[in-house]
C-alpha cells in the first residue's frame, strides 16, 4: 500500500468515526430532551393536582420560576 492511499484510508476511517460519535451524542440530546419533557409533564400533573394549575403557564415564560416548582415538587416528579 502506497503513502496515499494509507493517508486516504486513514482519513476515512477518521471521518467514519467523526460521523459515528456525532450520531451517539445526538442520541444523548435527544434521550436528554425526552427526559426533561417527561420532567415537565410530571411537573405540570403534580401542579394541577395541588390546585396550582392556573401558575402553570409561567413555566414557560419564568426560568426562575420553573426552577422553583420543580424544587417545590421534586419529590412527587
Amino acid at each position: 500500500m502506497q503513502f496515499e492511499e494509507m493517508l486516504r484510508e486513514r482519513e476515512r476511517e477518521g471521518l467514519e468515526q467523526g460521523r459515528s460519535e456525532g450520531r451517539a451524542e445526538e442520541r444523548g440530546r435527544s434521550e436528554g430532551r425526552a427526559e426533561e419533557r417527561g420532567r415537565i409533564l410530571a411537573l405540570i400533573a403534580a401542579m394541577a393536582a395541588a390546585g396550582e394549575a392556573e401558575q402553570i403557564p409561567r413555566l414557560g415564560g419564568d426560568p426562575a420560576f420553573l426552577e422553583e416548582m420543580l424544587a417545590k415538587y421534586r419529590t412527587q416528579l
